[in-house]
């Protein structure tokens, strides 16, 4: 059966109210995408069809089988479904979902959002508003990105070298322009400690956790105050490693027993504790496990997905995607059992919340729970 076939016969059963949920979900979504509205109006025109067709016959040009054909189908709808609340399937020929596995509405965890403790040179710790999406470090003042003042902040002595320290929780997220101009997003459960006023020679933070770095391009300056021709060096430093740039944009994922940074664009060095070290051009990445590093090409969007809100699945084994959603929605994992060895595939948007983002454990038959109360998420 042809492509074409296949949808005209899929669009005839939804406009006679044949469908399953999850066909009526899926077409639903192509069209809300394609014509970028809140309502779906559900009489279907040659437009609709003709659009709806092209896209599907796209990606399954290679492949007419049926069960290819909801693959793909799944896999270009997968954003917008979650982009307007829709479900999230990225397996195909899905099944009906056993009721003891559904969530319902009132049943459901929010996403995370904006969220951070700024912890002062002093110890005092100051909980930022969640409105706001981060926060810019000047001499003398610590002010809100939008240029709003923190009031119980005005007036301290940011002029000194002595730490300050910006935590995220579990479900939270924050951004930082430090003193030089260089701005850090820290993801979920992460911490960040910088000092008031960097240094002559050196630009020195440490981080735990995740983190997204643009560095400004400084250069040294002399006793005096003088500028020198010298650009002076970024410098993060985690558990296991540093990482040593000039200006550049990179990310660092310490979460694991694995170090992951990538870059983006400039140049980087990453040494490890034991004096080794690699260079890294755009779109490669470090992993130090300690007492082994080295460098591979990566698709950097893939690795960089929370940074534009966005979950990544590919690639990634069960666990690590398990706990980067246990991470922002604080929530803890447990498992019944052996760690699935499923193969989870796709993207989906970081402001959704749980109910939609589990639809991917429904869709490849793992069984789980999920207490709202307890904020825990069982695998079996």
């Amino acid at each position: 059966m042809n492509v074409q076939k296949q949808v005209n016969e899929l669009i005839k059963r939804y406009e006679e109210g044949h469908c399953s949920k999850v066909e009526e979900d899926l077409v639903e979504s192509i069209l809300f995408y394609e014509e970028n509205k809140t309502t779906i109006n559900h009489s279907f025109n040659p437009y609709y069809k003709e659009e709806l067709w092209k896209k599907l016959e796209q990606k399954t040009r290679a492949d007419y089988s049926y069960k290819r054909l909801w693959y793909y189908l799944v896999s270009a709808a997968v954003l917008c479904i979650l982009s307007f609340g829709g479900y999230f399937y990225t397996r195909l020929y899905v099944s009906s979902i056993d009721s003891e596995q559904q969530i319902s509405i009132k049943d459901d965890i929010k996403p995370g959002g904006n969220k951070a403790i700024l912890t002062l040179a002093n110890g005092k710790k100051i909980e930022l508003d969640n409105s706001k999406p981060g926060i810019i470090v000047q001499t003398g003042s610590i002010n809100y990105a939008d240029e709003s003042q923190l009031n119980v902040v005005q007036n301290i002595n940011t002029d000194k070298t002595e730490l300050f320290e910006l935590t995220t929780p579990k479900g939270g997220q924050y951004q930082i322009t430090l003193p030089d101009g260089s701005k850090v997003w820290l993801n979920a459960d992460s911490k960040l400690r910088y000092p008031g006023q960097f240094e002559r020679e050196t630009r020195t933070v440490y981080l735990d956790g995740e983190a997204y770095f643009e560095v400004n391009e400084q250069k040294l300056k002399s006793s005096n105050g003088t500028t020198l021709n010298v650009k002076q060096p970024f410098i993060v430093k985690t558990r296991q490693q540093q990482v040593q740039v000039l200006g550049t944009r990179f990310n660092i994922n310490s979460y694991e027993t694995e170090i992951r940074t990538t870059l983006a664009s400039g140049s980087l060095k990453v040494g490890n504790n034991d004096g080794n070290a690699v260079l890294l051009k755009p779109h490669e990445q470090a992993i130090n496990t300690g007492t082994q590093l080295h460098k591979t090409s990566i698709n950097t969007d893939k690795e960089l997905a929370w940074k534009l809100g966005k979950f990544s699945f590919d690639n990634k084994n069960f666990s690590s995607i398990m706990n980067e959603i246990g991470r922002w929605y604080n929530i803890e994992i447990i498992y019944k059992g052996k760690i699935p060895q499923s193969e989870l595939i796709g993207d989906a948007f970081r402001n959704q919340n749980i109910s939609l983002i589990l639809r991917l454990l429904d869709a490849d038959n793992i069984k789980h729970q999920l207490d709202i109360h307890k904020r825990t998420l069982t695998i079996y």
